[in-house]
Order: C-alpha cells, then sequence, then structure tokens
C-alpha cells in the first residue's frame, strides 16, 4: 500500500461529497437533483471504501459491490438527463427505460458475480475476475456511449453546459475504461493506474460541478 491510493481516492470522495451537497441547492428539477445527488452519493461512498480499505488492509468486497452501483447510479442520471435536454417522444421514452433496465440487469450480473468470487465460488477465480474486468470496461463504454448521444441530440442552447458535464463524466469513464481494458490484457489492475484513478476523479469532478453551476432549462 502506497500512500498515493489513499490520498487521491479520499480526495475524489470529498469532492463528490461537496458535489451532492451542492446540487441540494440548485433548482434544477426533483428527478434531475436527486439522480444526480444518488450518482454523487454513490461515488463519494464508494472512493471513501477505496481509501478506507488501502489504509486498513480490508475486503475488497466492500469496493468491489459500490462500484457498479456507482456506475448504475451515473447511468439513471445520463437517462434523466437525455430525456430533459431532448425531449424524446412517449416510444423514444419506452426505448429508454427498457435499456435502462437490462443495464440494471447487467449491474446485478456483476454484483452476483462479485459475491460469487469472494464467497469461495467453485469455479475458477481466475476466470471470474476476467469476467469483472470485462463487465467493467462494457459498462465504461456504455456511458460514453450514453454521453455521446447526448451531445449529439441536444439543442443547441444547452450545448454549452452540457459539454462541461460531458466533458467531467467522460473522462472519468475513459480512464476507467483504460484500467479495465489494461487488466483485462494482463490479467491483473496495474497499480500505477488503479493509483491514479483517486486523482483522476478528483481532478473532474469540479467540471461537472461547472455544469451543474450553469443554471440550464432542464
Amino acid at each position: 500500500m502506497t500512500t498515493v491510493e489513499p490520498l487521491g481516492y479520499a480526495t475524489a470522495s470529498a469532492c463528490f461529497l461537496f458535489l451532492a451537497l451542492l446540487a441540494m441547492t440548485s433548482r434544477h428539477s426533483r428527478r434531475l437533483k436527486f439522480t444526480f445527488i444518488a450518482a454523487t452519493l454513490l461515488s463519494s461512498i464508494w472512493a471513501g471504501a477505496v481509501a478506507h480499505r488501502a489504509l486498513i488492509d480490508s475486503p475488497a468486497i466492500l469496493v468491489q459491490l459500490l462500484e457498479p452501483l456507482r456506475d448504475l447510479a451515473w447511468f439513471g442520471f445520463l437517462f434523466v438527463v437525455l430525456a430533459f435536454a431532448c425531449q424524446p417522444n412517449e416510444r423514444t421514452s419506452l426505448r429508454l427505460r427498457r435499456v435502462f433496465g437490462w443495464i440494471a440487469a447487467f449491474t446485478a450480473g456483476l454484483l452476483f458475480l462479485t459475491i460469487y468470487r469472494h464467497t469461495g465460488g467453485t469455479g475458477p477465480a481466475a476466470l471470474t475476475e476476467v469476467n469483472l474486468y470485462a463487465g467493467h470496461v462494457l459498462m465504461s463504454v456504455g456511458v460514453l456511449v450514453m454521453l455521446e448521444q447526448l451531445c449529439r441530440n441536444s439543442p443547441s442552447e444547452l450545448r454549452r453546459g452540457i459539454k462541461y458535464l460531458c466533458m467531467g463524466v467522460g473522462s472519468m469513464f475513459a480512464f476507467d475504461f483504460f484500467l479495465y481494458s489494461d487488466a483485462l490484457l494482463f490479467r491483473q489492475i496495474t497499480p500505477v493506474l488503479w493509483d491514479a484513478r483517486g486523482f483522476i476523479h478528483a481532478i473532474v469532478a469540479p467540471v461537472i460541478g461547472i455544469a451543474i453551476l450553469r443554471k440550464l432549462e432542464w
């Protein structure tokens, strides 16, 4: 354990907690505010759990269970932003809800794999780890696709504010994609990349905050 890992993730936890508190004072719609607070709070709790584990070397299962839930919360927030910004018709809204349902089911699968891995499942441990890495890669790609759709389909008057949201969340999940793609290739997480991840998340949090401070008509 290095001193870099707990410092980076503790900083990220504090930054996302501040974003959650900041969102509570915003004038956005209730649904948008609720999903954003859920995403930032889960991000804060997850980063705090990583920092705590790095300090006392606790079991990794809590961190690995929180991460898919954090990703799902960001998916939920982005779906709400897409609905507010693009105003889809009823048929498109139904499709979006179905897609989110599939993502929630995929998240449940990742949670099951994590529990199976830590409760002494009979399958090879290395195979389970690879499947988890692949799952995180797919979750990262899914978020990046959502951001691309948001940028492409948002009206021009909202793009100035949304671009900060896309830059912040996109940078966060682009690094996650790189981290887990590397882990999938080499069958293990590179410690340097894992340590840097906390600082990357802390750096992008203010960029996401700029998007929230802009009083967009959502």
